[in-house]
């Protein structure tokens, strides 16, 4: 018995297996196809007759072949209206479904059959395409029919839901300097993204070295992606995540204030120091208002900070004037509170962005 099992384990070996070159429209095709990848055997394989994968008990009488080819077509509903036969696979993106039948040598539809189940679960590539099929059928709006935020509907921010300021401004900063031949040229800097809490002032500075950019091309459209997946990275922080399988929608809205937010920011030595001397990037978070919650409301506090930031916005050198007194005026220590970010922070959940 062991004999024969080491024999049928030869008989199944795949020795090599190869990626063939295909069109990246393939599956737009209906009356022609061509193979994915391409299987080699090291001993001649006995084949069954066509049949589904999800069918048993196979009878290999066909005649014997080295070599096995498999034909993969991505469909969007219905793809048994489709003449998918032979040895292909199809996969149904919009259940996220599949089909094989083919040609069978012995111990290969139970491989396939796991394969593909392992698969279709958790795969960006099909989850991209799928992405990308919706919108181009216009089977979601591109844009949620939410109302900007306004001077108008200015006191939702402050509502039980968590809503988050998101500005990438200075995202992507530059240096300017003159060459010697009188031309101008530009060398990106270290830059941030502040995510801002306005109801209870927490504030989570990512930071971002130069070396980022080195090499790159189309650098301001690459800076919104940055910007997008540092976002989704702290939101997928523990517990977040853990929150947003109950409330998984976060709902992202534009904005018309003009809030002097991340530029007056880094006019805070505090902060512009922290960034430029940065040797690695971090996230980190601060608390804004300190204890001024003890005493006034989220909307008051809020409103106090951005009429600090409009001050250093429009005179900066008589805003620190005022903001630090002569030495007759006995102040207390600045009480930004900081902390580093890290996969395990215990932190409040988000269930609502805002833009500026």
């Amino acid at each position: 018995a062991a004999s024969a099992r080491n024999s049928a384990n030869r008989e199944n070996y795949i020795s090599p297996a190869y990626k063939e070159t295909i069109h990246p429209r393939k599956s737009f095709k209906m009356n022609s196809s061509c193979a994915e990848i391409l299987l080699f055997a090291a001993h001649r394989w006995i084949m069954s007759k066509p049949t589904l994968v999800t069918k048993s008990k196979d009878l290999f009488d066909q005649k014997m072949s080295n070599k096995y080819w498999i034909d993969v077509h991505l469909r969007w509903g219905d793809y048994n209206s489709h003449d998918i036969e032979r040895v292909m696979i199809g996969i149904d993106l919009t259940y996220n479904l599949y089909a094989a039948f083919g040609n069978w040598f012995p111990g290969s539809k139970p491989l396939l059959a796991q394969a593909m189940n392992k698969i279709i679960k958790p795969n960006p590539a099909l989850y991209v395409m799928r992405e990308r099929i919706r919108k181009g059928l216009q089977l979601y709006s591109s844009e949620l029919l939410k109302p900007y935020l306004s001077s108008q509907n200015y006191g939702e921010i402050f509502s039980n839901q968590i809503i988050w300021f998101v500005d990438d401004t200075n995202f992507y900063r530059v240096t300017i300097h003159k060459t010697f031949d009188g031309n101008l040229t530009t060398k990106p800097i270290s830059c941030a993204i502040f995510i801002f809490n306005p109801r209870i002032g927490q504030m989570f500075l990512k930071i971002i070295l130069a070396s980022v950019w080195v090499g790159q091309k189309c650098l301001g459209q690459l800076a919104r992606w940055k910007t997008a997946e540092k976002v989704a990275a702290l939101v997928m922080l523990d517990p977040l995540e853990v929150y947003l399988l109950d409330f998984p929608n976060l709902v992202i809205k534009g904005s018309v204030l003009q809030l002097p937010f991340q530029e007056d920011c880094l006019k805070i030595e505090k902060f512009g120091d922290l960034i430029l001397k940065a040797t690695k990037p971090q996230m980190l978070l601060f608390n804004l208002y300190g204890d001024w919650l003890k005493n006034i409301s989220s909307y008051t506090t809020f409103s106090r900070l951005i009429l600090i930031f409009w001050a250093l916005h429009v005179n900066n050198e008589n805003a620190k004037m005022l903001l630090k007194p002569d030495k007759t005026i006995i102040t207390e220590a600045l009480k930004v509170s900081k902390h580093a970010v890290h996969r395990r922070q215990k932190c409040g959940p988000s269930v609502g962005q805002s833009r500026l």
